[in-house]
Formats: structure tokens, sequence, C-alpha cells
């Protein structure tokens, strides 16, 4: 009897590891039959199918600093300041990337190690909120150097992920690198009218040969070219600040008052056909005219801050560049 009692628990607990095994194997293809209810036909693991058009907001985390980016009708703004010159295609290819996000493979789900695929401190967070009241969050952490990949969590469970390192791309901008920057026009030397720089007052005379004005007999003509292209060479990727209105917001900058100004004039030809007076393919010159301010020397001594007559932006410059613009 005592025999018997002793097979009969044996094969109670078979049948009960047979049973754990089979729950085990069970969930194990669930879980990876949803891994590929999830895959498109080329192996990506989709997490998102979405239009940019379903895509309403999207918030992200990156070197410390958050930001949002929200939709109004058909333009996206800075989350709770549409005054913000935002950069609409910088911001718009943010919106493009959550719309539509795919990994390139399924590691684990688990969150034990975490802290090993950097995912306990992500170096990347966004949260996605879409039309059908959908939010995803995406933590992003290190870069696996055999894959060429990082490895990506979905907030909210423990699922971890692998994703192409260009996603990353999209979102590495601060604030100041949203801003929909100034942009100098194309101006060619033939086109010049005057130019003047600090103290420096430039004109053609008749026969087209420039002088400045304290040496009227002097050919200044290379140094009209050479002030020009210095001009030219002025970008717009530093900015600053924005929303610089009034000479009390300018004063920071030396902008109330500038350390000298650039003033360019020169001549487009715009197309007058089917005007009254035009006929086709008539053109008509127009005088245009381009000021750069100039503003103090950066703390360190080695920028300057400069503004474009008009515009509410205000942008840092190597100094060493304004060094063939002054007197």
């Amino acid at each position: 009897m005592k025999k018997k009692s002793t097979i009969m628990l044996i094969m109670i607990a078979a049948l009960c590891a047979v049973i754990l095994c089979y729950l085990i194997v069970s969930e194990a293809a669930k879980r990876q039959a949803d891994e590929n209810n999830n895959q498109s036909g080329d192996g990506i693991i989709m997490l998102a199918e979405y239009k940019s058009r379903n895509v309403l907001s999207v918030e992200y985390t990156y070197n410390g600093e958050t930001i949002g980016i929200t939709k109004n009708s058909d333009a996206l703004y800075l989350t709770g300041n549409q005054t913000f010159p935002l950069d609409q295609t910088v911001a718009g290819k943010m919106v493009s990337a959550v719309a539509s996000i795919g990994c390139d493979r399924f590691v684990e789900e688990s969150s034990e190690n975490f802290s090993e695929y950097g995912l306990d401190n992500p170096c990347l967070s966004v949260k996605v909120s879409y039309d059908d009241n959908n939010t995803l969050t995406l933590n992003i952490g290190n870069y696996n150097q055999f894959t060429k990949n990082y490895y990506l969590n979905v907030g909210g469970t423990n699922k971890v992920y692998m994703v192409a390192s260009a996603f990353l791309d999209f979102f590495k901008y601060g604030l100041y690198d949203l801003v929909l920057d100034d942009q100098l026009p194309s101006i060619e030397f033939e086109t010049l009218t005057s130019l003047s720089a600090g103290t420096l007052s430039f004109k053609p005379d008749e026969n087209s040969v420039w002088h400045e004005e304290s040496a009227p007999d002097e050919d200044a003509s290379e140094r009209v070219k050479s002030l020009l292209e210095s001009t030219m060479a002025i970008t717009f990727d530093k900015c600053v600040a924005y929303g610089v209105k009034d000479d009390e917001a300018r004063a920071p900058f030396g902008l109330d008052v500038p350390a000298y100004k650039i003033i360019v004039g020169y001549q487009v030809e715009e197309d007058v056909s089917g005007s009254e007076t035009g006929l086709a393919g008539s053109t008509k010159k127009i005088n245009k005219t381009l000021t750069v301010n100039v503003g103090s020397l950066t703390e360190d001594g080695n920028s300057r801050y400069i503004s474009l007559e008009g515009s509410k932006l205000v942008y840092e410059v190597s100094a060493d560049l304004f060094a063939g613009l002054e007197a």
C-alpha cells in the first residue's frame, strides 16, 4: 500500500511538472505569436503604425532638457508657446519618426538587465499622443556596437527591443536648435549698389569702380568684394535668444545701440510679366537693403552678438569673422 502511494505521488508530481512545462511553453509561444503578429513583411517589429496626421503631440527628454511639440491644425508649435519660431521641417521629421515606429528585433521581456542596456537611465525618452487616445512612451538606452542599434523599452512594460540608431538622430535637438533660423539673401558683387561697415562707406562711380568716401581717388573694388564675401560667410546656426523685439530686450547683447552696422545695398530682378505695363518675360530691378546689427563681444571675447534688421532673433558668431569688416 505504501509503495502504491509513493508511485501515485510520483505520478502526480510528474503530471504537475508536465502541466507546468506546458504552461511555460504556451506562454512563451503566445508572446512569440504576439511579436510575430506585430512584424511587418520584412521582419520589422512594429510598435506603432500611424500616419503623421494621427500624431497630436510629441514630448521628448534629451540631455536633461524636456521639449514638447504640439499640433494645431496643420502647423506644429512648441508646447505652451506658439510664438516660438519653430523649424517646421525639423519638427515634422520628429512627428514622422513616431508615426510609424519599427524595431529590428525583440531582445527579451525582463527588467533584470535594464541597467546593462542603459534603460535604467535612458539617454532619450519620447512620449507620443495619437488621435485615437493612445499614448506610447519610448525609452532609449545604450548603443550596441555589434548590431549598430540602440536598446529600446516601451514604457509601462518590461519589453526590450533594438531600434535603428537613426531614430535617436531625430531628437538630438536642444530648444535653440529648433529655431527657424534667419537666412541671408544671395547677393552677387555685380548687383551691389552700396556697402557700409562701421565707419567705412563705399559706392561705385559711373564706371562701376568702387571708392571709399574718405579716399575717393582710390580703387576699393577688391576691398568691397572682400567685405561682401565676409558678410555672406555669416552663418545663423547658434541662436541665443528669440522674441527680442525692443531696445530693452536687445540691451544685454549690445544691440540696442550696435557697435556698428553692416549695410548692403543691392538689386534684384523681379518678374513683372502680366502686370499692367509688363510684357511676357519682363523684369524690373528692385532696390533691396540687408542690414546686420553687430553687438557686443561675449564674455570670453571670442564671439559677438548679431541680429538682422527686422528680426527678433539674436545669434552668436565668431568675432574673427568681423576682422575684415571693421575699419
